[in-house]
């Protein structure tokens, strides 16, 4: 039976050799992995957990005073609706929602294409269901700025601080929000529609905060690509007096200045995977982790007599299989880590995590499947863990790319506002001298982005090493001067 756990496809190739064998060792239950490496790694895993309950988070407000106490209750509002909440996001689930917001995205692209938002004034965006969203979700403004109101904003759902429930909420709250934003643009509210996304990508940041596992900033990254074309649309329409533009792109500043960097998902991703999925094969029956089970997961322990996942066994004694499955994870992200560090540019993460992957790959599979080297001997051990990582590499490379492509909008959005401020339409030189040269070099980012003279405007490219082959000549951004 193939594995069916969606929530960490990275784990899944691990767990198909590593988590299944119940069979005798090949000296009668000589170990592989001794009893004081398991504890160690429990131990240091649970530390973890300890400190992921008391973890703070702070970073600057985008505006405003800062209130009392963490975010947690107040995000978690947003993310486990109740009531009127719950109601909101239950409509922004009706057919037609999201294909009323942005144009259909083009199939067969090998990343996530960038969507373009409908203009503010297409008789398509201005459906039945929209205005029911928009009717219902009076609220969720309000919400989300308590939300991202408080100066500790670590994500309620770090590993071990609590069950983590379904993160679609937070898709239904980016959609309430295009949909309010844009009837403000219509309004001519262009700052407060803005100000609201940022409020929005903000929360996606703040969800992501802290080091939770690779899921929670895919999520916010989605979220991202539901948010930012409406952006760019209001940033095309209407009027914004200098004074907003100069507050926006402050605001904006902030935003990016406080992403959250690649390497803190590794370690989350390590956590949750250990905690979730590799430990409770090594508890007793019954056995629940800090915090509690993840929505969808449960105790795997008496679903079968191959474990979490029906799998070949490797012949070895079962506690050996499982604990290998651990080192070999512990060490794939020793390596991710050293690969990635708080330091890098995402770009310099990027082509070295794709690089490690292809080693990894590498190594594992020109070993091959046992027959092994036989007793639990070092040489036994390390052909086994190569293998198991091997297998195991996960597409860590894919998933920071989705990530790193948000952040080049966010940048190519403060050129937009850049160009706003200034009530004027950057000519190909001024991208030569301060601001606008700066802008396009976002630090965190790594690489610059793309200037192309367009017809009423500029359109702006990622950095090389970001563009994909399907994606390469396709502007993530459309700079138009004067506003439509």
């Amino acid at each position: 039976m193939l594995p069916c756990c969606g929530r960490h496809s990275s784990l899944v190739a691990f767990l198909l050799v590593a988590c299944g064998g119940r069979g005798a060792g090949p000296d009668g239950g000589a170990r592989l992995v001794p009893e004081a490496e398991i504890a160690e790694l429990k131990r240091s895993l649970m530390a973890t957990m300890a400190e992921n309950r008391t973890r703070v988070c702070k970073r600057p407000l985008l505006r405003g005073q800062a209130l009392e106490g963490s975010a947690d209750e107040d995000i978690r509002a947003l993310i486990e609706p109740t009531g009127d909440l719950a109601a909101c996001l239950e409509a922004t689930r009706a057919d037609g929602v999201r294909e009323a917001l942005a144009f259909p995205a083009a199939e067969g692209a090998e990343e996530p294409p960038i969507r373009t938002a409908r203009p503010l004034g297409d008789p398509a965006s201005l459906t039945p269901a929209i205005q029911e969203v928009d009717a219902r979700c009076g609220m969720l403004p309000e919400a989300i700025g308590r939300a991202v109101g408080h100066e500790d904003a670590c994500s309620p759902y770090l590993t071990g601080r609590r069950p983590e429930p379904s993160l679609l909420p937070y898709l239904g709250v980016c959609r309430a929000v295009a949909a309010r934003a844009r009837h403000l643009g219509q309004e001519g509210q262009l700052a407060p529609a803005l100000r609201l996304l940022f409020d929005a990508l903000r929360l996606g940041q703040d969800l992501s905060r802290g080091g939770p596992g690779l899921l929670i900033p895919m999520m916010s990254a989605a979220g991202g690509e539901l948010l930012l074309p409406q952006a760019e649309v209001l940033l095309q329409s209407g009027a914004l007096s200098a004074e907003d533009a100069s507050s926006l792109a402050s605001e904006l500043d902030t935003l990016i200045a406080n992403e959250v960097h690649w390497s803190e998902f590794l370690r989350g991703e390590y956590a949750d995977m250990a905690l979730y999925m590799v430990l409770p094969q090594l508890e007793p029956a019954g056995w629940v982790p800090p915090g509690g089970w993840p929505d969808g997961m449960g105790s795997p322990t008496g679903q079968d007599a191959s474990g979490a996942l029906r799998t070949k066994s490797m012949g070895l004694p079962p506690r050996d299989e499982e604990a290998l499955a651990w080192v070999a994870l512990d060490e794939t992200t020793r390596g991710k880590r050293a690969a990635c560090p708080a330091s890098a540019t995402l770009q310099t993460c990027i082509a070295a995590l794709a690089r490690l992957t292809t080693e990894t790959v590498a190594r594992g599979t020109k070993l091959g499947l046992p027959p092994l080297s036989r007793g639990p001997t070092k040489a036994t051990r390390r052909q086994i863990l190569d293998i198991l990582e091997g297998i195991a590499a996960p597409a860590d490379a894919k998933y920071a790319r989705r990530y790193a492509r948000r952040l080049a909008r966010l940048a190519a959005m403060r050129i937009h506002l850049e160009a706003r401020r200034a009530a004027t339409c950057p000519a190909e030189g001024d991208f030569g001298r301060t601001p606008l040269q700066e802008l396009l070099s976002p630090a965190a980012l790594g690489g610059t982005l793309g200037v192309v003279r367009a017809d009423g405007g500029v359109d702006v490219a990622p950095p090389d090493w970001l563009a994909g082959t399907a994606n390469r000549r396709e502007p993530i951004w459309r700079i138009r001067c004067p506003p439509r």
